[in-house]
């Protein structure tokens, strides 16, 4: 999944997500606002908490 426009990654080597980023193993990966919402429900699916 495209989650900025210079980083593609894959959904299952996702350790933690945090605010704004995405750690997979010891990489910080930024996050785009405008793709923040649709990262969260792809990784987070029906655990997303309002």
């Amino acid at each position: 999944m495209q989650v900025h426009k210079s980083f593609i990654i894959n959904l299952e080597k996702v350790q933690t997500l945090g605010d704004g980023h995405i750690k997979i193993k010891d990489r910080l990966i930024p996050i785009s606002r405008s793709r923040l919402a649709e990262v969260n429900q792809r990784i987070l699916g029906d655990d997303l908490i309002n």
